[in-house]
Parts: structure tokens; sequence; C-alpha cells
């Protein structure tokens, strides 16, 4: 099922502790890591 008003971007996946959670992001995001293994993954904002 296809909605018109859906935009579609490019992803990455992220296996996010070693694979326990996977899920997507769009692959414009940025993502870092945290010294206790955790990570953080957002969008930088354009003016």
């Amino acid at each position: 099922m296809s909605d018109d008003n859906t935009v579609n971007h490019e992803t990455k996946q992220i296996n996010y502790r070693g694979g326990i959670v996977r899920f997507q992001i769009p692959s414009s995001w940025v993502e870092e890591s945290e010294e206790d293994g955790g990570g953080i993954f957002f969008r930088i904002r354009q003016r």
C-alpha cells in the first residue's frame, strides 16, 4: 500500500548494542558512540 504523501528517504540500518536491537534511521543522520557503549542518533538542521 502506498501513500502519495509519504516521502521516501534512504536509510541505514543500525545494529545497536551488538545487534540486540536493530532499526533504521535516515542515512543523513549522524551517529555517535558513547563510552558506555550507548549511542546518540540525530539530524543536523540546516539554517
